[in-house]
């Protein structure tokens, strides 16, 4: 999905959409529109309880994605033991990125 507004809804690839459409049904259409959209729609949502706003949130979902697209693709190494180390200092290094991120909140 996207993220804001301005960026507009979005357009998955063909086997996307089928999977989210077997999955989903005719409600997957509603998980394109942009998180900000919604968030702001959502009357479940209430961001101001915890302290947040809209902005706040996309903010941290736009970080969560640039953490999520550092991710080593443990599963694709060739011995289990390097695996599991990289895995683990994958972890850890999300953990530190994601504490010093957050902690404004």
């Amino acid at each position: 999905t996207t993220l804001t507004c301005e960026q507009g809804e979005s357009t998955p690839k063909e086997i996307v959409a089928l999977v989210g459409k077997l999955l989903y049904g005719e409600k997957f259409c509603d998980t394109l529109q942009p998180l900000e959209r919604r968030l702001k729609d959502d009357e479940k949502v209430k961001l101001e309880e915890w302290g947040l706003n809209h902005d706040d949130v996309v903010t941290v979902a736009a970080l969560l994605r640039v953490i999520d697209g550092c991710d080593a693709q443990v599963d694709r190494t060739g011995s289990d033991e390097y695996a599991l180390r990289l895995a683990l200092s994958v972890q850890k290094w999300k953990q530190m990125v994601s504490g010093r991120s957050c902690s404004p909140f």
